[in-house]
């Protein structure tokens, strides 16, 4: 087992993830452990998401759309006004139902 991190530094988002998907079709299996992924900013690329969308869809799965929300639940955040106490509220009792999801 390699315990070294796999390392990826970027200012591009997609691209970071792009080069780990790259990397992760050149090795033997099907994971990379442990991985680091750096961003100095934050910019995206439409075109790659939209691709990745259109995969993960044709293969049955969730967006990254659908994924970003429940782990940085921004739309339910703007939804409550901006209100950590209140999204902390919202996201418990919301829990069981996204727990059903999967």
């Amino acid at each position: 087992m390699n315990t070294s991190p796999f390392i990826i530094e970027d200012t591009n988002l997609s691209d970071a993830w792009r080069r780990t998907l790259e990397k992760i079709l050149n090795s033997s299996g099907k994971e990379i452990t442990p991985l680091v992924i750096s961003l100095t900013e934050f910019h995206e690329s439409e075109s790659i998401r939209n691709l990745l969308n259109l995969h993960l869809v044709n293969s049955g799965l969730a967006t990254t759309q659908t994924v970003s929300e429940t782990i940085f639940p921004e739309s339910l955040y703007r939804l409550v006004g901006m209100d950590r106490n209140e999204l902390y509220k919202e996201y418990r009792n919301n829990l069981p139902r996204i727990k059903k999801i999967d």
